[in-house]
């Protein structure tokens, strides 16, 4: 009897398992009737970031004026990325020689480096004796002479590495057009060297505004530069100067002019600095004598002591003004926040790699308000 019941049991059980797999396999039929294939989850396409290339800034600090100098560059280091130490000059035989009233200060260097700020040593063509110029004949004599050229590509990495520089500026000017392929091998060179020894190397550009410009930057190649340095400092400055006419240091027209130019050559346009000024230029028009350099610091005090206001000329994008010393009639040009700020507009649009200020000490202090 207990037997009867057990299997009675067992076979109840058994009939409610046959009907559950039944009504699960039909469950199933009818899941595969609405969802044929299993669903694959949506995946979002998250928007790809483009991170912008950094803005370089730079500013250069001339030996003889290098404690105002430093000291704005001290007050305002967290706008900089470089600075430029303005301490040296090429020799006939290669020498790198420190201009007599310059002042190797290490700390300068060591201030920046503490402050992730790197420094270029600047090398001119420009001897300090009495009446002297941009001596083109001292390149000649250096980079088509290939011992010399050798001895003054070591004489710079030994200067770098002596007082820990992080790169040199090359800053030879108006030189005669036939060293044009000279230049631009010695550049080749000087760069392979450097680059050995984890040395940076920028070149200071006369401005151009179109290919067959015969000016004092004939003898640079552009192109030929942008493949081995790893900076190309426009100099941006200049459309007037201290023997020319009265005018802007560098009116935007004229600024603008220089980077369309840029934009024919073959050059990646992040390999361009653009050189911006912070100085101006006092006129007498009433006589045939070089203009006097100015600060923004010295223009300010020349304002208050004729009791005038800067004025703004909109056709140039450059501040003014006039006054009368001794029945003679002046104009002074010059470079403020404004108008600075006008200009790095300009490289920002450009695709410039930054810009580099010439020069630190007595400028508009505004300027580091608005980077």
């Amino acid at each position: 009897m207990k037997q009867l019941k057990i299997l009675l049991i067992l076979s109840i059980l058994c009939a409610i398992g046959f009907i559950v797999f039944i009504s699960m396999k039909s469950e199933g039929q009818d899941s595969a009737k609405i969802l044929p294939f299993s669903p694959t989850p949506t995946i979002t396409q998250l928007p790809t970031v483009v991170q912008k290339p950094q803005f370089i800034v730079k500013g250069s600090i001339p030996y003889w004026d290098q404690d105002n100098a430093f000291s704005s560059f001290m007050q305002n280091v967290n706008s900089f990325d470089y600075i430029n130490l303005f301490w040296y000059y090429l020799s006939s035989d290669g020498t790198i020689v420190k201009y007599s009233f310059a002042k190797e200060d290490k700390s300068i260097i060591d201030f920046a480096h503490d402050n992730n700020v790197n420094v270029f040593a600047v090398v001119t063509n420009l001897p300090e004796y009495d009446g002297s110029s941009w001596d083109s004949e001292r390149v000649e004599d250096v980079i088509t002479h290939e011992d010399i050229k050798n001895a003054h590509i070591g004489n710079i990495v030994s200067k770098l590495n002596q007082l820990d520089f992080d790169g040199v500026i090359i800053d030879y000017e108006e030189a005669d057009p036939f060293l044009k392929d000279d230049f631009s091998s010695f550049i080749k060179s000087l760069s392979e060297v450097l680059h050995r020894n984890n040395k940076l190397l920028a070149v200071a550009l006369h401005p151009k505004n179109n290919v067959s410009d015969r000016g004092n930057g004939a003898f640079q190649d552009w192109e030929a530069l942008a493949q081995h340095a790893d900076q190309l400092n426009i100099m941006a400055y200049g459309e007037h100067w201290d023997e020319s006419n009265a005018g802007p240091i560098a009116s935007l027209g004229w600024v603008e002019k220089i980077i369309e130019y840029t934009k024919q050559l073959n050059i990646n346009p992040q390999k361009f600095i653009l050189g911006i000024p912070l100085y101006g230029y006092d006129w007498n028009k009433d006589h045939e004598e070089a203009a006097q350099g100015l600060t923004y610091k010295d223009i300010q005090n020349l304002l208050a002591e004729f009791d005038k206001k800067e004025e703004w000329d909109s056709q140039s994008s450059s501040p003014y003004f006039l006054y009368t010393r001794n029945e003679d009639n002046h104009k002074v040009w010059f470079e403020n926040a404004r108008s600075v700020m006008a200009k790095i507009t300009l490289a920002q649009k450009a695709g410039f790699a930054g810009v580099t200020f010439w020069r630190l000490g007595g400028e508009d202090q505004k300027i580091w308000e608005e980077l």
